[in-house]
This record gives structure tokens, sequence and C-alpha cells, in this order.
């Protein structure tokens, strides 16, 4: 999952589901498809996020992988209640873009991934969030050629900046890897409240810059952790602290986009 925030410009919180990835993994290892088990422990911690993002307003990026696009239509259903947008996240959190891969394979799989976004929402994605970030030197140009708009897998901008692929568009719509509460709060070992303060130290600051040229902050948030009992508070406090401030625009990976290519043509 997404959030996007920023202010007199651009913001995003984005969401990925990668909780259910390693479910649908062992799923396919049992007699069951999806086991009740992971159901209610996927579905329990998305929709404590959601919750507090109908709370404040925050409409998500959801981006689905083929796992969760194939097994979970409840989670799409949900995303599409609250006008979400789904961006495609690859075809597993085990089968990730790796640099072993020559290009019909990775095209074969970037197709695979956008068509399971699109057969489970009816609409084709323009966004792409790599497993883990992953890419190879061909990955920006196979998006592009299938008509996919931006990438989140840059985090080297505060801004969005528009990418030279040799076929169709693409921008770079970054996350801060470092801040993403898998890498930060797991990885990282920062405890839930060193999370929860930097979390509003970076957008304190980039609203500090945003005063003059909107900044981006893309909130990149997993079920399994910030949506646990023991967490969920803390993004709700970080996302209070946000829209408590003035100018804040709480957009989708693809509005942001689409208001930065009028601006910057």
């Amino acid at each position: 999952m997404s959030l996007n925030i920023g202010r007199r410009g651009f913001s995003s919180v984005s969401v990925g589901t990668r909780g259910a990835h390693y479910t649908v993994g062992r799923a396919r290892r049992s007699a069951c498809p999806v086991p009740a088990s992971a159901i209610r422990w996927a579905c329990t911690s998305i929709f404590r996020i959601l919750a507090v993002l109908d709370k404040y307003g925050i409409t998500p990026t959801l981006a689905l992988d083929r796992a969760v696009a194939d097994h979970y239509p409840t989670l799409v259903k949900e995303g599409q209640k609250r006008g979400a947008e789904f961006i495609a996240h690859g075809l597993s959190r085990r089968r990730i873009i790796h640099i072993g891969m020559s290009e019909d394979e990775e095209r074969d799989y970037i197709r695979a991934s956008i068509a399971a976004v699109e057969r489970a929402t009816g609409t084709r994605p323009v966004g792409w969030s790599g497993p883990d970030f992953q890419e190879t030197p061909n990955t920006p140009n196979l998006l592009a050629a299938e008509g996919i708009r931006y990438v989140c897998d840059w985090g080297n901008d505060e801004q969005p900046y528009r990418m030279t692929p040799k076929t169709g568009e693409l921008y770079s719509l970054g996350v801060n890897a470092y801040l993403d509460d898998n890498y930060i709060h797991l990885h990282g070992r920062r405890t839930i409240n060193e999370v929860n303060l930097l979390w509003r130290e970076w957008f304190d600051g980039i609203y500090a810059d945003g005063a003059t040229t909107g900044r981006l902050m893309v909130l990149h948030l997993h079920p399994w952790i910030m949506g646990q009992p023991w967490r969920i508070r803390h993004l709700e406090e970080v996302l209070g602290h946000i829209c408590a401030r003035q100018g804040v625009w709480k957009a989708t990976g693809r509005e942001i986009i689409d208001w930065f290519k009028v601006q910057s043509s």
C-alpha cells in the first residue's frame, strides 16, 4: 500500500499486499488453495490500515502481485469500494526480477504481472512497484513498452521526474526504501516508537521544503507489518500529524503523475 502526501504539490500513500505473498506460496504446497487462517490474518491486518486511511480521507495506491490478484478477490473489492488505484507488483514475493533473467524472460514476467492486475480489477495498471525494488538494466524500457507510466523503484529524488525509455513515457515516483516499514522497522531494527518519530520528522522536513515547490512523501506500508494491533496506533498518529497541516494533497500515484506531466510540459 502506498500513501502519497505532498505540500503544494504531490503526496502519496502506497500499500503493498506482501503479507499475503508468503501465505500464497505455502498454500500452493497444501491441499487447500488458501487456508482460512491465512485469509483471516491477511484481512485483519489490511482492514486495520484501511480503517485508518478511511478516517483521514486517504485513497490508497494498492500494489498487487499476481499471487494476491489471483487469490484475494475480497481485498480487491475493498480497494475498489474506496476508489483505490491498483498498480502491478510482480508475480510474488518469492519470484522477483533478477539480473539472471534474459530480456524475453523479464518481458514475460512483466506482462504476466500486469495481466493479473487487469484481470482482477478490470483496469490495466499504469504504475509499477517491483518486489524488493529489484530491476535489471532492461526494466524501465520493458515497463514503458507495456504501457506503464510510472515506477516506484527509484528513490533518488523527492519529486517525480521524467525518465527516458526507448519507447513510450515513464516517470519516477520514488519510494525511499530506507523509510519503508519493512526496511526501517524489521530489517533496520528500529523500534516502532522510533519509526513513528522518524516518519513525522520526515514529513516535517519535506513540508518545510515544500513551501515553495512541491515535495513527495510516499509512505510505503505492508499490512503484515503496520496492520498489527500493536503498531496500528503509530500509523494513526503519523497520519493525524500529516493531515493536520495545511496544503497537503493526499493523492494516488496516477494523480501525481498526471499533475506533474501537465506542470512540466
